[in-house]
């Protein structure tokens, strides 16, 4: 059986799946294409607390809504990584050579670790990882 090509998804992409911002369809299309089993979206397992952090400060979304939100996330059954000592090393690595949090470097290590791409619409990643490619762009069309 062939293996599903990954993508590493930041919270900045996660978070368009719950509340409209600017490249939202584009945020839904990669959700789709994991849910209809077309690729496997990875992340670090911090992204929970990310997307939670984010969507309980978003002015579109009631208390309801952010209340709601673990459920559907978790539900989503992206491939959370937990943290190793190799991963929190390479992020340490990243974020110190690259100028970026600790945070968001755990998501550009992880994407090199896995030898895949780094979905977000963080700019300052962008700039930063090789692996990064803005969500903008994605199409699966394209």
């Amino acid at each position: 059986m062939a293996r599903l090509p990954e993508i590493v998804v930041d919270s900045s992409v996660a978070c368009k799946w719950f509340a409209p911002e600017k490249h939202s369809a584009q945020a839904l299309e990669l959700l789709g294409a994991h849910i209809d089993g077309r690729l496997r979206l990875v992340a670090p397992d911090l992204i929970c607390y990310e997307v939670l952090n984010a969507l309980r400060y978003h002015p579109g979304l009631s208390s309801a809504d952010v209340k709601n939100s673990p459920r559907y996330l978790l539900d989503l059954q992206l491939t959370l990584i937990r943290p190793t000592v190799a991963m929190l090393e390479l992020a340490a690595d990243f974020a110190i050579r690259e100028g970026v949090t600790i945070y968001d470097a755990c998501y550009a290590a992880l994407a090199e670790s896995r030898d895949c791409i780094l979905v977000t619409d963080d700019k300052l990643l962008l700039k930063s990882s090789r692996r990064a490619a803005p969500i903008s762009d994605w199409s699966l069309s394209g």
